[in-house]
């Protein structure tokens, strides 16, 4: 289905677009919500707004909108509006239901053929470590005396490293792609210079440091589970074998130096302590088995939900993105979840098996998506969610191994992102 474009589908200043949405909100937390939840209607409104500049923007780019994705999407507002709009029309439940179904419509509907070149993936992977070793400063600045007790299993608890931030699990969520995001461009930076690589390991050194300091179990684990497929799938033979030495220096230094055992297994692992998560998997499922053939498709009221676990365990979530999406959402939200999963896997295998110089790039995308599937486990963060660490993960599992691929099959990964004009090219 063709549709009016401007730009006849050159995407240029793509990354910077959808990077727009996740420092936004970043900045609201940091400035407007002053650290602390903020659940009123501004903060629904600016979400609101940012989701309207998306939706612009790729309707402007956009040089056609496919007909399945149109229809997929229509179907789906009809099921959910009909199941769970009753009376007005609540803006929280708007966002909650229908942002991934816009989501869905402008990423893989009317942006199905745009593209991320490697100058723009490299600028939007700087861009990504700039903002979060400015996170991290601000920790280590305003946040010191939660560094001071960190270090000591008296004081470590309440201490969860966070800065501005809601959770300890955002931060460590920011930190590990941070991590990755300065790998990758110390791999495809043509222009990285010696005195970049030194910038970006001390970026990797104080990530890393901080990373430990959330005490995140969750963050911890989809790290391990990140590199293991970068150093395996990715990684060259050197970097492999030094990786591995250092993982086995660090785990025997571990146990043979008993205070850093005791402050590994009490504090970062909290002595296996599950945090009552298991209870809450069980409630969850009890609540979806009860419900009617209804509820079982398409979930119960999410803000129902919400009152219930406030009510009954002072708790805001299931701390099981998949046991939310089952229980709000319905056999069809675990289904969207599922789906969007296969499509990302089987966009990357189609791109490795193409033979190309970029091939080999599609493998970091898989340990992105491994440590994804990690995240969801034991956390509320999902995939084409309105809340900022939701879309924060969309973004870097889905969206940009989406457009990478994409860029790498259509042979265009290594052009400029920008064609110059005749002026600066005579400059030049």
């Amino acid at each position: 289905m063709k549709i009016w474009s401007l730009r006849k589908g050159k995407t240029p200043m793509l990354h910077y677009v959808l990077l727009m949405y996740w420092v936004v909100l970043l900045v609201w937390q940091n400035l407007g919500s002053g650290g602390t939840e903020n659940k009123g209607s501004l903060d629904l409104l600016i979400k609101f707004f940012l989701i309207v500049v998306l939706c612009v923007y790729y309707f402007i780019h956009a040089t056609g909108i496919r007909r399945d994705v149109l229809l997929l999407v229509m179907a789906l507002v009809l099921m959910y509006g009909v199941a769970k709009i009753d009376g007005a029309l609540d803006l929280g439940e708007m966002l909650y239901y229908f942002f991934p179904l816009m989501f869905i419509l402008i990423v893989y509907g009317c942006g199905w053929k745009f593209e991320l070149r490697r100058e723009q993936l490299v600028r939007l992977c700087n861009l990504l470590v700039i903002v979060v070793a400015y996170i991290a400063i601000y920790a280590l600045i305003f946040c010191f005396d939660q560094f001071k007790n960190a270090f000591t299993i008296t004081n470590a608890y309440g201490n969860e490293l966070k800065s501005f931030l809601l959770s300890s699990h955002e931060y460590g969520l920011y930190l590990i792609f941070g991590i990755m995001g300065a790998i990758l461009c110390m791999e495809f930076d043509p222009e990285g210079s010696k005195k970049k690589r030194i910038w970006y390991i001390c970026a990797i050194v104080l990530f890393g440091i901080n990373l430990i300091l959330t005490f995140s179990r969750t963050s911890l684990l989809a790290f391990a589970v990140m590199m293991l497929c970068y150093v395996f799938l990715f990684a060259r033979r050197s970097i492999r074998m030094w990786v591995s030495l250092l993982v086995t220096v660090l785990v025997l230094t571990v146990f043979a130096v008993p205070s850093l055992r005791d402050f590994f297994w009490e504090i970062v692992m909290k002595e296996n302590n599950d945090a009552g998560r298991e209870s809450l998997i069980d409630a969850a499922m009890n609540i979806y088995k009860s419900g009617n053939a209804a509820k079982k498709l398409l979930g119960y009221d999410y803000t129902m939900i919400k009152a219930l676990l406030a009510r009954s365990r002072q708790l805001g979530s299931f701390h099981n993105a998949y046991m939310s999406l089952l229980v709000s959402n319905g056999l069809v939200g675990v289904a969207i979840l599922i789906t969007t999963s296969i499509v990302t896997f089987k966009d990357i295998y189609i791109t490795i098996k193409k033979d190309t110089p970029w091939s080999r790039l599609p493998k970091f995308f898989i340990a992105f998506n491994c440590a994804s599937i990690a995240i969801m486990m034991f956390n509320t963060t999902t995939l084409l969610a309105s809340s900022i660490d939701s879309y924060f993960l969309t973004l870097f599992v889905a969206i940009v191994p989406k457009y990478v691929n994409r860029s790498i099959r259509e042979g265009t990964f290594d052009l400029p992102a920008k064609e110059k004009t005749f002026r600066e090219r005579r400059w030049r």
